[in-house]
């Protein structure tokens, strides 16, 4: 194994986690807009997170808010696994 190969695969394994560390942060913005914008004019800071506390909060539509909740939950996973198992097949340790 020559050595740059070996430095691109730990540089490419870091990048990696680094890449999904950001996806993950991407979504963390409730706070922002919460407190900065609520939402905007017209809806055009609104993210998902900000709507299901609308709906849960606010609508008090408990249901609606949880489901929508679970599916973004599940969505983000299923996204980071697909990231982590396409990832993972280029990274060879032998």
């Amino acid at each position: 194994v020559s050595t740059r190969k070996l430095k691109r695969d730990i540089l490419r394994e870091k990048l990696d986690k680094s890449h999904q560390i950001t996806v993950i942060n991407a979504v963390k913005v409730f706070e922002t807009v919460a407190t900065l914008t609520q939402g905007g004019p017209a809806k055009a800071s609104e993210v998902l997170l900000w709507t299901i506390y609308q709906e849960g909060f606010v609508f008090l539509h408990i249901g609606t808010a949880s489901a929508m909740a679970v599916v973004f939950i599940v969505v983000l996973l299923t996204l980071l696994l697909i990231q982590t198992r396409i990832l993972e097949r280029q990274v060879h340790y032998s």
